[in-house]
């Protein structure tokens, strides 16, 4: 009588369904993985865009900032250095980049122990493929974290109202292209 029960047959895996669900997968890490990375430099850039700030006020209350360029050192005003923060603010988030340029940076050193460096970079368009004018930028901030970036939204032309004296004269050697 046991003989005829058949014994219950372990379930076979569905070859189509495992390879759908594996599709599946590779789909949606394909599709968040974008977003996921476009979103950590976002977040990253609201936190430069914090420390940066700080940095503006702890120059308003202590020292002032002083911009370096090429060994010579000038003190930057409150006012130009709100103004920077503004253009880097209306600038946006740019693109990430953590490879530094090889040339010379302009260099603000704040009182709180953070630097500003500022390359006159270009970027091609995205649409002509034509070299646009840009900014990179990078930031160290007092604890040594760094954040750079680099955005077409701002040149270095705009900036010449908020560079002191000696940025002008590296402009006008032709160390930021425009």
């Amino acid at each position: 009588m046991y003989e005829n029960v058949n014994p219950p047959s372990t379930p076979r895996h569905d070859v189509k369904l495992i390879v759908c669900i594996i599709a599946a997968v590779v789909l949606l890490a394909v599709l968040i993985l974008p977003v996921a990375v476009h979103g950590g430099h976002i977040y990253r850039y609201h936190n430069f865009m914090g420390d940066i700030s700080e940095s503006c006020i702890a120059s308003k209350w202590g020292t002032a900032a002083v911009c370096t360029v090429d060994g010579k050192s000038e003190e930057m005003t409150q006012e130009k250095l709100s103004q920077l923060l503004m253009y880097l603010m209306d600038g946006g988030s740019g693109g990430a980049r953590y490879r530094l340029p090889k040339e010379e940076p302009l260099r603000i050193a704040f009182a709180d122990g953070a630097v500003l460096e500022l390359w006159g970079a270009q970027m091609k368009d995205s649409y002509t493929r034509e070299p646009i004018p840009s900014l990179f930028v990078s930031y160290v901030n007092a604890e040594g974290k760094r954040f750079s970036y680099i955005t077409n939204q701002i040149s270095t032309s705009t900036l010449l109202g908020t560079l002191p004296t000696i940025a002008l004269d590296w402009i006008e050697r032709g160390r930021i292209e425009q």
